[in-house]
């Protein structure tokens, strides 16, 4: 049987490596990984691959804490073996789909979005574990493939609804994001509707976010109302609001969005 981590791996070289010429270093600033964890909601860690190599170049953070992996030992195929058959079949759909949204944006536009989606894995306490993986690329080679990315985990199992397979393209510098989009279609679709980022956090109430920080822990509508003394009522309008502003189809996207502009953190 392939091993786990090839799949993915396999995946990777064909898009990148196998295009990339020549090995180039990056070079980080020391205040990327401390500004990358500022904005996370939970225990994470960060590293740039170059996918030249696909080599981790740099890493820090609660790495051990989160993988139960020593920082010194972490390698990019060990991450992958972490998780199981199943979530590494999911993880390269999703890794498809990213590539076919990258291959149809010019260089420019390319360093112009962070991905964003959800994976799982039991950790050696046997406790499952939700992380949330962004990624942007930092540079390109000349021919225009990604060769440095930096990406950030943050463990989000405090949340307890998410069960989001989906991924998000957050657009930067005033591009349109692309949220929820499905990998198990074969490839990005065009006909996805563009959004902009920012705009779910000016739509909701400070009663909504309270809701929403709730219903992210796992509380039922009964449970909310107890907490914020409201009529379940009340709390059952609030939640369809939400789910109406942010298109979402349930609360586990309404969380995964919650997250991904912000509101949570």
């Amino acid at each position: 049987m392939e091993k786990n981590s090839a799949k993915v791996l396999n995946l990777w070289k064909e898009y990148y490596t196998d295009h990339l010429e020549h090995y180039r270093p990056y070079n980080p600033i020391s205040q990327l990984t401390y500004m990358a964890a500022l904005f996370n909601p939970g225990l994470c860690y960060c590293y740039i691959l170059n996918l030249h190599q696909l080599e981790i170049e740099m890493i820090e953070g609660n790495v051990e804490e989160i993988t139960g992996i020593k920082a010194s030992e972490l390698t990019i195929d060990r991450l992958i073996s972490i998780l199981s058959p199943h979530e590494t079949d999911l993880l390269v759909q999703k890794e498809a789909l990213v590539m076919d949204f990258y291959s149809r944006q010019t260089p420019k536009m390319a360093l112009n979005y962070k991905l964003m989606y959800f994976f799982r894995f039991v950790d050696w306490n046997g406790r499952e574990r939700t992380m949330m993986h962004q990624s942007i690329p930092l540079t390109l080679s000349k021919n225009g493939i990604i060769e440095h990315a930096l990406s950030i985990h943050t463990d989000v199992s405090h949340f307890n609804v998410l069960k989001n397979d989906l991924v998000s393209f957050i657009g930067l510098n005033g591009s349109p994001s692309y949220f929820n989009c499905d990998p198990q279609t074969g490839g990005f679709d065009l006909n996805q509707t563009p959004q902009h980022e920012g705009k779910l956090t000016s739509l909701l109430s400070k009663r909504e976010i309270e809701i929403i920080r709730l219903l992210a822990k796992g509380l039922k509508g009964n449970e909310i109302a107890k907490v914020l003394n409201l009529a379940v009522s009340t709390v059952r309008t609030h939640r369809k609001n939400m789910l109406n502003k942010s298109s979402s189809k349930n609360t586990a996207e309404l969380v995964a969005r919650c997250l991904i502009e912000g509101v949570l953190t």
